[in-house]
C-alpha cells in the first residue's frame, strides 16, 4: 500500500481502526524527506535531534488519532506532519538556546567572581 496515494482521512480511519502498519508506512514514507527538509531549515541541528523530532512527530500524530482528536485533515498528511515536526524543532531549539545562554551566563559569573577574588588578593 502506498499511503501517498491514499487520502489522509482514509489513513486516519485505518490507524484509528487499529491498523498499526499504516503508522509504520507513514513513518517510512516521509522520514527521509522530513530529515532533509528539517536539516535545511535548522542548520547546526544534529541528525539525532532531527530524528528525535520526527519520532516525537509520529507519536503526537498517533496520539491525536488514537484519542479521536484528529479525524479529518483539510491539508495533505505530509504538510500536517511537517508542521508538527517544525514546531517540535522550534521548541527543542528554544530549550537549547536557553540552556546555552544560561551556561554562558554562569561562565561569565564565574569569570567575574575569579576577577573579583584576584583583585581583593
Amino acid at each position: 500500500m502506498d499511503n501517498r496515494q491514499q487520502s489522509p482521512d482514509h489513513l486516519i480511519r485505518s490507524l484509528a481502526g487499529g491498523d498499526m502498519d499504516v503508522l509504520d508506512q507513514i513513518y517510512d514514507s516521509y522520514r527521509d524527506e522530513f530529515l532533509r527538509w528539517a536539516a535545511s531549515k535548522f542548520t547546526g541541528v544534529t541528525r539525532d535531534d532531527l530524528l528525535d523530532a520526527w519520532h516525537d512527530t509520529m507519536i503526537m500524530f498517533y496520539e491525536q488519532v488514537r484519542d479521536r482528536k484528529l479525524t479529518h485533515l483539510t491539508c495533505e498528511l505530509k504538510s500536517f506532519l511537517f508542521l508538527i515536526g517544525y514546531r517540535r524543532l522550534i521548541k527543542m531549539h528554544k530549550i537549547s538556546s536557553k540552556t546555552e545562554l544560561k551556561e554562558e551566563l554562569d561562565a561569565n559569573i564565574h569569570i567575574e567572581e575569579s576577577i573579583n577574588a584576584m583583585e581583593s588578593e
